[in-house]
């Protein structure tokens, strides 16, 4: 497309892949068709005379796409290099094409000489899966205000979908397969369920500090990610109380243990409200 602009073209048809072209990569009047159209494409354009295209519908809104949702092809994948036995990604969120709010006067695209500005962007990817969940998380924290961080992760990651509106597992986008957790972790977030998990995998700072300890970073790498200077660390813990498990056997091993602590949510309701009436 570069290399067309810089010859002063006005449009251009080109052959590709349209799932790996995003829309700021239109800068100019642009088709993109999918490489097996080549032969089709040539044999019009050199037997026909005056050729031409006879119609271009834009689609505003496509609804009911499926399967959906699907694992984007650049959504990053687990295992995590560090420490395989925690589960990465913890979630599946909406990130691509989302339309977003910008600030006013904000560059989008730049085309020949001009800059043009809009009152809204489209962005992929976790520039748009990041606040989806953080937005969430935030709603949660402000109906349940005594929810740890750890607590809201837990209930966003117990609450998800598991599959896609045609009840199947998700799909890959890149390769059209089932994908697996290592791709989309617990599942597709769903704010409304997160609301009311039944139970939560709680976490408290002690429980980072023992995980780090146990990892061998050393006093001064574990001082700017815990923000003190005096710390403890009086178990060898690798297991986070973590509301995802990934076993990893050693050759010859067949099974592996697995401990966690859960708070019933419904438990710990009753009693809040049997000390209220008691005051």
């Amino acid at each position: 497309m570069e290399e067309v602009q810089n010859a002063s073209g006005l449009a251009g048809v080109f052959l590709g892949d349209p799932q790996v072209i995003y829309p700021e990569h239109y800068t100019f009047p642009s088709m993109v068709l999918p490489n097996n159209s080549w032969t089709s494409v040539r044999e019009y354009a050199t037997g026909v005379n005056n050729t031409m295209i006879k119609s271009k519908r834009f689609t505003v809104t496509s609804l009911g796409t499926k399967p959906t949702p699907q694992v984007a092809d650049f959504s990053s994948r687990g295992l995590d290099p560090i420490n395989p036995s925690i589960l990465k990604p913890d979630i599946l969120a909406p990130g691509v094409d989302i339309l977003a709010a910008v600030p006013p006067k904000t560059v989008s695209v730049a085309t020949c000489n001009y800059k043009l500005v809009t009152d809204y962007a489209l962005d992929s990817g976790i520039s748009m899966a990041a606040p989806h969940v953080a937005g969430v998380a935030a709603l949660l924290k402000a109906v349940h205000q005594d929810w740890s961080p750890a607590a809201i992760r837990s209930a966003i990651m117990t609450s998800v979908e598991i599959v896609d509106n045609m009840g199947t597992t998700f799909k890959d986008q890149g390769a059209g397969l089932p994908a697996t957790p290592l791709d989309f972790g617990a599942g597709h977030i769903n704010p409304n369920k997160a609301m009311d998990p039944g139970l939560i995998y709680d976490l408290g700072i002690q429980d980072y500090i023992e995980f780090l300890c146990s990892l061998g970073y050393s006093k001064k790498q574990m001082s700017p990610v815990l923000r003190r200077t005096q710390w403890s660390c009086s178990q060898n813990r690798t297991n986070l109380n973590y509301p995802s498990f990934i076993a990893i056997f050693p050759k010859g091993a067949r099974s592996k243990n697995f401990s966690r602590v859960v708070t019933n949510l419904w438990t710990a309701m009753v009693n809040m409200i049997m000390l209220e009436r008691l005051y």
